[in-house]
C-alpha cells in the first residue's frame, strides 16, 4: 500500500460499492460464458 492509512478502500463506501459492482459483473459474465460454452 503506497498511501498507507490515509486512503483505504475499506473506509470508502464508493470504493466498496464499485468493488462489489465489478465482482457482480465479472461473476455474471463468467456464468454467461460458462453456460454459453456448455450448451453451445
Amino acid at each position: 500500500m503506497l498511501h498507507g492509512t490515509r486512503y483505504s478502500p475499506h473506509h470508502n463506501p464508493v470504493e466498496q460499492v464499485w468493488a462489489a459492482l465489478k465482482a457482480f459483473i465479472a461473476n455474471a459474465y463468467a456464468r454467461r460464458y460458462s453456460l454459453y460454452g456448455l450448451f453451445f
